[in-house]
């Protein structure tokens, strides 16, 4: 099976568009895992238990966003929380659906945590500590506690383990949403 795209350096991929199905984000996703994530060295990289799971996910969001703009974040951070009930039921972390969402919306939460610059350095850090073996929940909370000097140990148990997401972060990304959509409603006026 011919490949769609190819990690050639550490900053760039390659992408065929004759070869893509889809958006050239979607088609550099692979690459993006297995190189600039690092997934490549790592055992059953595409086998990792959530939230890390949606790590490649998360990656493909950034290229998504890298290329096509910021408001592209609100987008995706919406449809994720589309996927989880408001007013979640205990038992709501049982859905597929649901655990995607939330392992991807994990990691933007993180991001705005620890700040973008502290979130690449902790992933690196986590990825390249742990080559040619597995990671998981702890090893990326323990990278980015060292890289951002913060304890986030509480805040990713809230996440994994209670129904839905925190509502303020759920409150700060519907108005970043709202404020989005007013404002694109005014220029096509």
């Amino acid at each position: 099976m011919a490949r769609s795209s190819e990690m050639i350096s550490q900053d760039s991929v390659v992408v065929d568009p004759a070869l893509s199905t889809g958006s050239f984000e979607a088609s550099a996703g692979p690459a993006l895992a297995a190189g600039w994530l690092g997934y490549g060295q790592n055992p059953g990289f595409y086998e990792q238990q959530p939230p890390v799971s949606a790590l490649p996910a998360f990656a493909t969001a950034l290229a998504r966003e890298a290329s096509a703009g910021a408001a592209v974040r609100s987008e995706i951070i919406g449809r994720a929380l589309a996927d989880v009930p408001q007013h979640a039921e205990a038992d709501s972390n049982a859905s597929p659906a649901v655990t995607r969402a939330k392992s991807l919306l994990l990691f933007y939460a993180l991001r705005d945590r620890v700040g973008p610059d502290s979130f690449q350095r902790g992933v690196q850090h986590m990825l390249y500590a742990r080559r040619r073996r597995g990671f998981d929940v702890t090893d990326l909370i323990s990278a980015l506690e060292q890289e951002s000097h913060q304890t986030l140990g509480p805040f990713v148990r809230q996440w994994i383990k209670r129904p839905g997401v925190p509502d303020e972060f759920r409150a700060v990304h519907s108005q970043t949403a709202s404020r989005q959509q007013t404002s694109l409603q005014e220029t096509t006026r």
